[in-house]
């Protein structure tokens, strides 16, 4: 283990802790109020350089509502210079799902240089805090970028809006609308009932999800 990281964890454990690894501490439920533990763990994550190493403690602010390290995962996301490091940060960033920093996260979307980076906070504008016209119309361009349209289509799933059917048509290229029709009737989102993805069967929707990817990749 890096001793920058075996430091941290002894720092910890002379203030009451017991963490024998870096994978304790990632499982830790860390809340808000543990603002001892979340200091030293920012504090060495300004102080590593190694890709994996941060990878790992922002793994352990990954916590649902831990809103008091937003803004610090947020300035990480905007300073960071390895994708799939950025793809860690905003996969907190969903899972966190502060919604203080909606522009934020519209701006990270509608940034075509962030790449697939961007996949979880698209994602993450499909939960219930963000459902509104605004998001709804920045979310639906990006079923045009391969990067991110998987994430897009099934982040607008969750809307449950009837009018999305008829929208998004619009919105996806000649060869792709097959397909793209065929995944919005079976997402039934003519039916205000629909339950969003979970009501697929998930084989027949991630083969789906796979093959579309695969050829926006050949086509851009």
């Amino acid at each position: 283990m890096d001793q920058k990281l075996i430091n941290l964890l002894k720092q910890l454990n002379t203030h009451g802790y017991t963490f024998l690894d870096i994978n304790e501490l990632i499982n830790y439920q860390i809340i808000n109020s543990d603002t001892f533990l979340i200091k030293q763990i920012v504090d060495c994550l300004h102080n590593l350089g190694e890709i994996n190493l941060k990878s790992a403690l922002v793994r352990c602010l990954t916590k649902e509502k831990l809103t008091s390290v937003t803004k610090i995962l947020l300035d990480e996301f905007y300073t960071a210079d390895h994708q799939g490091y950025r793809w860690v940060v905003g996969n907190a960033l969903y899972t966190i799902n502060d919604p203080r920093f909606l522009n934020n996260y519209l701006e990270i979307v509608t940034n075509e240089s962030f790449g697939d980076s961007r996949q979880m906070i698209v994602l993450l504008l499909g939960k219930a805090n963000y459902r509104n016209v605004a998001v709804k119309n920045v979310l639906l361009p990006l079923l045009n970028d391969y990067t991110v349209a998987n994430h897009a289509l099934e982040a607008l799933a969750k809307f449950k809006d009837p009018e999305l059917f008829e929208m998004i048509q619009s919105y996806v290229s000649e060869t792709e609308k097959d397909k793209f029709l065929r995944t919005m009737k079976q997402l039934k989102m003519e039916n205000p009932d629909n339950k969003g993805i979970q009501a697929l069967d998930p084989k027949g929707m991630w083969r789906w999800r796979a093959r579309t990817a695969r050829k926006f990749k050949k086509e851009y």
